[in-house]
């Protein structure tokens, strides 16, 4: 489910007309499955699929409250890699002095884990933006 959203997120962000609708219509899809399951690691995900998503739309602020929920769902997971990442793109989304702390957080998350290029990082776990 994550694989398939995310390819559908990145892909559609570079596409045009009928595909870029199609690829967005299979994105939603996709993040609707966590939703209906009892998977609960799974719904931070779904979040930050469609997160990527409202940004897509237009709708930054719908993003970031979505990428704020997906962060806190992953911590609670124990899922720091994705939780960092949610955070990165929360604060560059942001920006200013309110992303701050979300940027600071996925940084230093990747600095301790010696992530080479954390934008390219990021692309990969939580494309369209």
């Amino acid at each position: 489910v994550d694989l398939r959203g995310r390819a559908s997120v990145g892909a559609a962000s570079a596409a045009a007309g009928a595909e870029h609708r199609r690829l967005i219509a299979d994105a939603r899809r996709t993040a609707a499955g966590p939703e209906k399951e009892r998977a609960s690691w799974a719904r931070p995900g779904a979040a930050m699929i469609r997160a990527a998503l409202a940004h897509l739309d237009g709708d930054d602020a719908a993003a970031a409250a979505l990428l704020a929920r997906a962060a806190l769902g992953f911590e609670e997971h124990e899922m720091r890699m994705h939780a960092a990442v949610a955070r990165g793109r929360r604060g560059a989304l942001v920006g200013g002095d309110a992303g701050q702390p979300d940027r600071e957080a996925s940084r230093a998350w990747m600095t301790a884990q010696a992530v080479a290029n954390p934008e390219k990082f990021m692309r990969v776990l939580a494309p369209g933006y």
